[in-house]
This record gives structure tokens, C-alpha cells and sequence, in this order.
């Protein structure tokens, strides 16, 4: 399967990293940090690309939800995607993001009680 159709560079930009309310309540304070690249560029067919991101702030969490842009979202195979997180968390693998191209979402969930607080990172791979 062809990952990229365009020798051309692919930007990854974090578009919206939303935790779970991360907007109101207790985890208004959040803080996302891209802490790998911003821009990857010579990606060819069957490599993978990794997002590690670093959080401050958490308050109990328990979901994730990660919106990624990419230069097209047919280049990749989103059914192999992963957003690698917290010991306990189930992760969903990617998907487009309804009436998009280029916008993936990938997402996780810890389904038993407590949640994460404090800082600590999480990765997604597509």
C-alpha cells in the first residue's frame, strides 16, 4: 500500500488536543507541548510517524482525544494507527475527522476508575 503519494514533505500539525474537558473544570490549566517535530518531512510508503506530546496539569483524566492534520489522509493507513498512553488506557485506532481530507483523530480511554493527574506524555503513531 502506497503511505505517501507526493515525494513532497508532510506536515504534521498538532491541531487540537482535547482531554477530557480539558477546556473547562479542573483541567482548564492543561498544557500541551509537541515535543517531537513539527514538520517530517522524505516519509515513504509503509514508515511510520510518531507524535510525542507532553501534558501539564491533569486533573483525574480518563480520555484522550487527538486531532492531527496531515498533508492528505489517504496516504496513511489509519486502521494501524495508535495513540500509546497511560498504563491501563484502551486506544482506538485513527480516523478522518467527517468532511476532511486531512484532519485524523485518533483517540484513548481508561475504562476502570481514577484517572491521570499531574504531567506526564503520550504518543501517537500513524
Amino acid at each position: 500500500m502506497q503511505r505517501l503519494r507526493r515525494a513532497t514533505p508532510i506536515a504534521l500539525t498538532l491541531f487540537l488536543a482535547l482531554v477530557g474537558g480539558a477546556f473547562a473544570g479542573d483541567n482548564a490549566g492543561v498544557n500541551f507541548t509537541l515535543t517531537s517535530a513539527t514538520t517530517i518531512s522524505g516519509v515513504g510508503p509503509g514508515e511510520t510517524v510518531t507524535l510525542d506530546i507532553a501534558g501539564s496539569g491533569y486533573v483525574a483524566i480518563k480520555n484522550l482525544d487527538v486531532y492531527v492534520t496531515v498533508s492528505d489522509g489517504a496516504d496513511f493507513n489509519l486502521g494501524s494507527s495508535t495513540l500509546t498512553a497511560f498504563a491501563g488506557w484502551f486506544a482506538l485506532p485513527g480516523q478522518l475527522v467527517s468532511g476532511t481530507t486531512d484532519q485524523v483523530r485518533v483517540g484513548a480511554a481508561l475504562l476502570g476508575a481514577g484517572g491521570v493527574d499531574g504531567d506526564a506524555s503520550f504518543s501517537v503513531s500513524l
